[in-house]
């Protein structure tokens, strides 16, 4: 099965509910892998968002790309069809934190787990030349910049020189991160408000990933024609609130 693997970078701050009920003093809050505690967007969130595009833009071979509308497939289960590509849940990158101290007002900040989800998705799908390279980083938290630290509670960070696989996939202004000290560092929470005649009738919190955070994702198929439709279409396009490029 081949595969391809693409990178979306959000160009606002980002919502996707994980759809449970949260009695917490955050009512929304986003979907996360359930291994790894990272942000992320679910398969069918990605399916369906770029199923949407292709019909608002009178593409072609919806049906063959996609398979059955959900119309289709409760009206005539027996003859609905599956689409020729699978698409994978998007997994979190990097994501902006702001700096304590530095000569940037934000470090792209990544974790080891992050990136070896992504090289195993390149191993898998793509080229394994292509991998990020951190295995000369092991047991610290390292930063780009000397001297300069982001915001969080004793994140005590070492100056490191990264590989260009890791400073051109991400930024040049990267931060190397022990999964457990990322997944410390908590994500922006927006107040949302309903008013009604200027009076307030629903207060909530809502948790989001914050805009310049990085996303990879993989969309297979056994048929590369299938595949090179797909590309072809959505080669420089902007889906909503994302940038999407083909790796």
């Amino acid at each position: 099965m081949k595969g391809i693997i693409y990178k979306i970078t959000c160009l606002t701050n980002m919502h996707v509910g994980n759809g449970e009920s949260n009695f917490d003093i955050i009512d929304n809050t986003v979907e996360r892998d359930p291994v790894i505690g990272l942000p992320t967007i679910n398969s069918s969130g990605i399916k369906g968002a770029f199923r949407q595009h292709f019909e608002e833009n009178n593409s072609q071979n919806i049906e063959e790309l996609f398979g059955s509308s959900p119309k289709d497939k409760l009206e005539d289960q027996k003859g609905s069809k599956p689409g020729k590509l699978k698409f994978y849940q998007a997994n979190l990158l990097a994501r902006p934190v702001r700096a304590a101290n530095g000569s940037q007002a934000y470090y792209m900040v990544t974790s080891y787990d992050a990136v070896s989800m992504y090289n195993q998705s390149m191993e898998v799908f793509g080229n394994s030349k292509d991998k990020i390279n951190i295995s000369s980083f092991h047991g610290g938290n390292f930063i780009s910049e000397e001297g300069a630290n982001i915001e969080g509670d004793n994140i005590t960070l070492i100056q490191g020189n990264f590989d260009s696989s890791l400073t051109n996939m991400i930024s040049s202004n990267c931060v190397l991160l022990d999964n457990s000290v990322l997944n410390n560092i908590p994500l922006p929470v927006i107040a949302r408000n309903q008013l009604e005649n200027g009076i307030s009738q629903n207060l909530w919190y809502e948790e989001v990933v914050p805009h310049k955070s990085i996303f990879t994702f993989v969309v297979s198929s056994n048929d590369d024609k299938a595949l090179n439709k797909f590309s072809s279409v959505i080669k420089n396009i902007l889906l909503y609130n994302l940038e999407v490029m083909h790796l």
